[in-house]
């Protein structure tokens, strides 16, 4: 008796819990949409001083992809909040290489899970200050899981992408773009 009851109070917590967690990612995605769409909408949110909203956006049609970034001095320029703009660094205006890093699997934050199924000749979209850049796919490869990357030289602006391999958290995926206008 004992345990048929502890059996039902545990199914119930567990389908409370799961109830919770998909109210919590339905929530993200509805608040991280408001965002998009205020960075679209006004364009003064994209100020290099703007902490707390996007100040640009990057875009991958091919996968159906659009997400924004923060000021690299933001607390939510992190893996941990979405996608991260790496130290050292920047934007085109700024430098000639943009490394940005963000999650594959399977949670809430996984915003780079469909980067494996881009081909070579990808356009890669970045809107930033009224600007936008337009990167195409020249390369991608898989490297050990080190915290170190070491890059090819290349002649244009190159934006880098870089997440977890799927289903081998030792490796990491490298995409490398070169800008095209």
């Amino acid at each position: 008796m004992f345990l048929k009851k502890l059996f039902k109070i545990i199914i119930v917590l567990g389908g409370i819990y799961l109830i919770l967690h998909s109210f919590s990612n339905i929530t993200y995605k509805v608040n991280n949409q408001i965002k998009l769409s205020d960075y679209y909408v006004n364009k003064e949110i994209a100020s290099p001083k703007a902490k707390d909203n996007f100040i640009a956006t990057l875009e991958i049609p091919q996968i159906n992809f659009k997400q924004g970034l923060y000021n690299k001095t933001s607390k939510y320029n992190s893996v941990d909040y979405g996608l991260e703009i790496i130290d050292n660094t920047d934007f085109p205006e700024f430098s000639d290489l943009l490394i940005i890093a963000g999650h594959s699997g399977n949670s809430k934050l996984a915003y780079f899970n469909d980067l494996d199924k881009l081909t070579l000749g990808s356009i890669i979209t970045l809107n930033y200050q009224t600007k936008i850049y337009n990167y195409k796919l020249v390369k991608y490869y898989e490297i050990e899981k080190t915290g170190k990357l070491s890059l090819p030289e290349f002649e244009n602006k190159t934006l880098c992408l870089v997440t977890c391999k799927k289903h081998d958290k030792t490796k990491q995926l490298v995409f490398i773009a070169t800008l095209i206008n």
